[in-house]
């Protein structure tokens, strides 16, 4: 209906192979159902780790960090997507950005020993 141009890479689990299809994307999909509701999906996380914008339908956590960190596009049936206002090069950076601070091995290392040091 949209009218673009899909290719299916198949199950891909090896990370430079992952990144390597990330390069080639625009965005990456994350959407579900009207009525789900979830904090973050790997799937995501994942493209937050290749720095790929996502598109997003799920309403919640997922929602308010795209919106509050410029890391992609919001979108519901009700809602127009501006196209050419968007920068993909802002939104790669913001995407890589947000999961270094947030998501990363190093960040939640960090959290935690701020934390277990408050005890």
């Amino acid at each position: 209906q949209a009218e673009v141009e899909v290719i299916d890479h198949g199950t891909v689990y090896n990370a430079p192979e992952k990144q390597a299809v990330f390069n080639q994307c625009h965005f990456g999909l994350n959407v579900m159902k009207p009525t789900v509701c979830v904090g973050l999906t790997m799937k995501s996380i994942d493209y937050l780790a290749g720095a790929l914008p996502i598109i997003n339908s799920i309403p919640g956590d997922t929602w308010d960090l795209t919106e509050r960190n410029g890391f992609g596009l919001n979108w519901d049936e009700s809602r127009k997507i501006d196209w050419l206002s968007f920068n993909q090069t802002q939104a790669r950076l913001a995407a890589r950005k947000f999961f270094e601070e947030e998501l990363s091995y190093r960040s939640f290392s960090d959290h935690m020993e701020s934390v277990l040091a408050n005890i």
